[in-house]
């Protein structure tokens, strides 16, 4: 109806402005949608199929991704676990290696305080054994200062003369 409508209006008064604007443009499209289905038919098909193809190649890239992805979240996951495995054994010989220092450094101070303990009681001993030896010494000092005091305050010249002489036979020698 469009189409006739044009027609008579063309030849009627020749090229006029057609105010029928949605029904001229719907023949345009119509006409302008053969001659590209007539012609482009071969053109727009390979162009849908290599579309079709390149979304086909594409999914199949994407679940070969989403697998690969999959695997190596499975493979992750695995090491997660091997790692936190790992990581408990050897917090484990960790404390243990730590308990066995321990022991060894409680049992060395054990000993070092036991020689310690010892050296400190010889240090007394000797030091007392000194000391004593030092009190010896200084008694005897005063013995002897004090017996010769005595001596010489009591002692006539014949008790000396006749102390003298039995010492002397005593070492043996004759004067």
């Amino acid at each position: 109806m469009d189409a006739l409508l044009l027609a008579t209006t063309a030849e009627a008064t020749g090229v006029q402005f057609n105010p029928d604007l949605l029904g001229s443009n719907t023949l345009n499209i119509l006409v302008v949608l053969g001659l590209l289905v007539y012609y482009g038919r071969g053109f727009l098909g390979r162009l849908l199929q290599e579309r079709q193809q390149s979304i086909a190649q594409a999914i199949a890239q994407a679940e070969t991704a989403q697998r690969e992805a999959h695997q190596a979240f499975v493979t992750a996951q695995q090491n997660l676990a091997q790692a936190q495995a790992r990581a408990e054994q050897i917090r484990q010989e960790g404390r243990a290696k730590a308990e066995q220092m321990r022991e060894a450094i409680l049992a060395q101070a054990a000993q070092e305080a036991e020689r310690i303990g010892l050296q400190a009681q010889r240090r007394i001993e000797v030091e007392q054994a000194q000391a004593i030896a030092a009190v010896r010494q200084r008694l005897t000092e005063l013995t002897l200062a004090y017996v010769t005091a005595q001596l010489q305050q009591r002692l006539t010249p014949e008790q000396q003369a006749r102390l003298i002489d039995a010492g002397i036979a005593r070492l043996g020698g004759d004067l």
